[in-house]
């Protein structure tokens, strides 16, 4: 069963433009405000077992969603990667068997991208993947980085991707042999969304609401 996702939308719309959403992926964490780092999940030594879902919040603004595996109701780990990070690890072990799995987050108000950092202890040449999702399940993009793996443990890549809309309901890693393409054992850090406003697209809105007030004035004095 995947990740439960509930998400409540509510929209106000002054100017609606027809058009299709762009996708970009994205390597640096800074491009995103809002983090999660894991270890609020586990207080005690950043360790600890946990259900799938389980409720997060963010840092600075006090966002909320939830996290664990995307595919299994297994509960899922957490543990600190030695330099700070909370991990969600992938892997599961039932009796002496381990099962891999991919790990997701969902939001519980819609935004416009998402990213993470993976560690794997694989050695080898790996994918290493994100893929946005919205309310509904439906992928609406996903980005792939082909690299190679040494297994150091504390060492990351960061792997994300934005939307040009609010759109995104959740976000799901991954990390695949290169040759194989089966999924290996691996483990997501610190959570980043939210994208940084671009310059231009601040000084667009500041007169647009301006102009806004103004109608409204001038509609108020008629009525």
């Amino acid at each position: 069963m995947k990740l439960h996702l509930l998400v409540s939308v509510a929209c106000l719309s002054v100017v609606s433009i027809a058009r299709a959403a762009t996708y970009a992926p994205v390597g640096d964490p800074s491009e995103f405000m809002e983090s999660v780092n894991w270890c609020q999940l586990a207080p005690v030594n950043c360790t600890a077992t946990l259900p799938t879902p389980t409720a997060w919040v963010s840092t600075p603004s006090g966002k909320t969603g939830l996290a664990g595996l995307f595919y299994d109701t297994h509960s899922f780990s957490v543990t600190n990667d030695g330099f700070g990070m909370g991990l969600i690890n992938s892997t599961y072990i039932i009796g002496s068997t381990q099962y891999l799995d991919d790990v997701a987050a969902t939001f519980d108000a819609p935004t416009d991208g998402a990213g993470a950092y993976i560690q794997t202890s694989y050695v080898g040449d790996v994918f290493l993947s994100v893929y946005l999702f919205n309310d509904v399940y439906n992928i609406l993009t996903g980005w792939s980085w082909s690299t190679h793996s040494n297994g150091i443990p504390g060492q990351s890549l960061f792997v994300g991707a934005l939307s040009s809309d609010l759109e995104v309901a959740g976000v799901i890693f991954d990390v695949s042999d290169a040759s194989t393409l089966n999924t290996v054992a691996f483990s997501v850090g610190t959570l980043k969304f939210d994208q940084v406003p671009e310059p231009g697209s601040l000084a667009l809105v500041a007169p647009m609401l301006l102009g806004l007030g103004v109608m409204l004035r001038k509609r108020a004095r008629k009525s």
